[in-house]
């Protein structure tokens, strides 16, 4: 409890080495508040960019215990922010990142209007995995942008290969029944691709659950 009031006095600030998510300025911040954990506790609102970061940041640790660096990368969250004025920047972030780190596999929390949604990258199998637990559609702008990246990719990985647009996959997962619920999806998915080591049969992300609230936080942390 005191840790609770510390934090209602002053936001817990948290430095990181942001290289793992392929920010330029590798040291780098995010800021937990108050506000923030009490959603986790109420779990009845949206969470919030910070407690999704610190969530990468506690899965790239993990992955790193099995060995599984070499497999998986992940993509920034406020970097993946697409809108019509910020495509370029996310283009050029996606470009960069993807040749440095010559990953298999790349995993994408996206925030659109109000709603988590998971983006995974596959390069080499020229495939973007889709999951919402809503169920809706690539918003336009995030889909021409990774098409333009991954077709890139593509062409410099394979000079000889035609350039075609990348495999969308959109995996039909359980649909959240509530506002509030998306954050808790993406992070339980995040969580079984890496724990099952997934990286092709995607419909396995979603198997063995109805619904999802704060007890798997619990059960995480």
């Amino acid at each position: 409890m005191k840790y609770s009031f510390d934090l209602y006095d002053k936001p817990l600030q948290i430095s990181f080495d942001g290289r793992f998510l392929g920010i330029v300025d590798a040291s780098t911040s995010i800021f937990i508040t108050y506000s923030d954990v009490i959603e986790i506790i109420a779990g009845d609102k949206s969470l919030n960019i910070s407690v999704i970061q610190l969530w990468l940041m506690y899965i790239h640790e993990w992955s790193q215990i099995f060995s599984q660096g070499f497999m998986y990368a992940f993509l920034e969250p406020q970097s993946l922010v697409c809108s019509k004025d910020r495509r370029s920047e996310c283009e050029q972030y996606l470009e960069r990142w993807l040749k440095e780190s010559d990953r298999e596999v790349y995993i994408g929390p996206y925030f659109h209007q109000e709603h988590w949604q998971l983006i995974i990258l596959c390069p080499r199998q020229h495939v973007v995995v889709w999951f919402c637990s809503l169920r809706r559609k690539p918003d336009m702008h995030i889909k021409a942008t990774i098409n333009s990246v991954m077709t890139k990719l593509k062409k410099t990985l394979s000079p000889e290969t035609k350039a075609v647009a990348p495999k969308w996959i959109e995996v039909k997962s359980h649909v959240q029944t509530g506002c509030y619920e998306c954050g808790y999806y993406i992070m339980h998915w995040i969580w079984n691709i890496i724990a099952s080591d997934i990286k092709s049969d995607w419909s396995m992300v979603c198997i063995n659950f109805s619904t999802i609230g704060t007890e798997f936080l619990y059960l995480q942390y």
